[in-house]
């Protein structure tokens, strides 16, 4: 059995590459020179939308992986704060640790999940 995007054509495979890095249909037509229609066309298509987003799954896998490694330096940088000669920037940096545990105790007790700002921002504390 074939992989859904070998049918599709190399305009189209790079369409896909474009819209999954979020660029809008208008800007990948001009981009690789067929009409937006084109694009629109092509969004309805099974074989084009799986690859699609198969592409766009990879993307996201790709950012989580990227945000995990950034958010162990940010806590080391975190730490390297709390241990600052200045009581301003300790202060600071507590006062950041605190409200970030505040927003996902809070978020925990409603069983909700943190927004998407909020786990960029201040990460997930709870288990």
């Amino acid at each position: 059995m074939m992989a859904p995007h070998e049918d599709l054509k190399p305009k189209q495979l790079e369409a896909a590459t474009h819209l999954a890095k979020g660029m809008s249909g208008r800007e990948t037509a001009k981009i690789i020179g067929v009409a937006a229609e084109t694009i629109s066309r092509w969004k309805q298509d099974r074989p084009f939308v799986v690859y699609l987003n198969q592409l766009k799954r990879a993307a996201v896998r790709d950012a989580r992986d990227s945000l995990r490694i950034l958010s162990a330096k940010a806590v080391g940088t975190v730490k390297k704060l709390l241990n600052s000669p200045s009581d301003a920037i300790r202060l600071q940096t507590a006062k950041y640790i605190i409200d970030a545990m505040l927003v996902d105790q809070k978020s925990a007790q409603q069983g909700i999940e943190p927004t998407e700002k909020e786990s960029i921002l201040f990460g997930s504390f709870h288990a």
